[in-house]
């Protein structure tokens, strides 16, 4: 699954691009344990706003204890580096888009 991450303000400025290659579809993640990434489309876009910031860097982080695939982990430490830009200033948002249309 190939995601584009971008950090965005509200007023649609881009702040940071970043491409996340991931050995498995986040969709396909248990949701009762990851609840926001499982809820990733592969196909679509999907928004994470400051207020969801800190869940999903805790299913990032969960998710990269739990990981034992090297590519995976590289993802979602940038994953992770992108959601961190994304809380550091009021009104951005990190978007993920899916390219597996």
């Amino acid at each position: 699954m190939s995601v584009t991450a971008i950090v965005r303000t509200e007023a649609g400025m881009e702040i940071v691009r970043g491409a996340l290659q991931l050995s498995i579809s986040w969709s396909l993640l248990d949701p009762e344990r990851y609840p926001l990434l499982s809820a990733v489309d592969p196909s679509a876009v999907t928004l994470f706003y400051t207020l969801h910031i800190p869940w999903l860097l805790s299913e990032i982080e969960a998710l990269t204890d739990a990981s034992t695939d090297p590519e995976q982990r590289i993802a979602l430490d940038e994953a992770s580096a992108l959601a961190r830009i994304s809380i550091r200033g009021p009104g951005r948002y990190l978007v993920l888009e899916g390219n597996d249309k």
